[in-house]
Formats: structure tokens, sequence, C-alpha cells
């Protein structure tokens, strides 16, 4: 699904290219909180279902003067709710840990979220096992623990 910001509005909005098809739009029910995707085969499950992602990458955004990256919740619900209106159920957090708002508001729209915590760049380390790497693990587990 493509989708493309629409400059003549004056805002952030999301203008569609293409009209989703609502019988495999799949968005997951804002109150059931344990709807956790799982794997099946090729597969992406939630609740028994297949799970379509229609995702968009959200950020990177100026910080501000409290280096938030993620600090105006208004804009960040107007966006959701757009983004779930325009049939996507997926945001991506490309580099940074999002604060708990974020994924509250993100619940609220029927919004699944990935977060991507810079371990990719530790890939090189895991392929080559002759270079010294930093605690990987450790790493890792210390951005989790930032929720």
């Amino acid at each position: 699904m493509n989708y493309s910001l629409d400059p003549s509005r004056g805002d952030r909005s999301l203008a569609p290219v293409w009209k989703a098809q609502p019988e495999i739009v799949r968005r997951i029910p804002t109150a059931d909180r344990a709807a956790r995707p799982s794997v099946s085969g090729k597969f992406l499950l939630v609740d028994g279902k297949k799970f379509f992602v229609k995702g968009v990458s959200y950020g990177a955004f100026r910080p501000d003067q409290e280096k938030r990256e993620y600090f105006d919740e208004a804009i960040i619900d107007r966006d959701f709710r757009l983004m779930a209106k325009h049939g996507f159920n997926l945001v991506r957090i490309p580099h940074t840990m999002p604060p708990r708002s974020l994924l509250d508001i993100a619940q609220r729209h029927g919004l699944m979220v990935m977060v991507g915590l810079s371990a990719e760049q530790y890939v090189g380390f895991l392929i080559d096992r002759e270079k010294k790497a930093p605690d990987i693990k450790a790493i890792v587990r210390e951005k989790v623990l930032y929720l």
C-alpha cells in the first residue's frame, strides 16, 4: 500500500495513493492488550488469524529542548488516527525508544508498534566472530528495560 504526504493541505496528513482493501486490512482490537503476533510458517498470526502488515515508519523528528523526539502527544494522536483511518496497522519507530505515551496512543488507534533498537549496527559482530564485540545482549536489554 503506498501513501504519500499531501503538501497541498499544509499539514502532515496522509493522502492515499490507492484505497485499502478492507477485507485484507486487519487491525488489532484496541481493548485487547494481550493480542501479540506469533509466527506460523511464513505468516504472522494475531489471535490465530493471519496478520497482514500494513506498516509505516514514523520518525526521526527533531528533538525538543529536553532531547525528546516524540514530545507532542496531540500531533502523535492525529498522525496515528490518520494512519489507522487509511488502513495502516503497524508503526515502526526506527531508532529510538518511544515514550509509553506513544505506545498508549498507538493502542488506542489499534496500531501495533515495532521498535527499532539500533541493534542492526551490530550484525557485523555476529557474523564475524573474530571481531571483539560489545555485549550486544546487554545493550538490547538496557533499551528494552527503558519502558
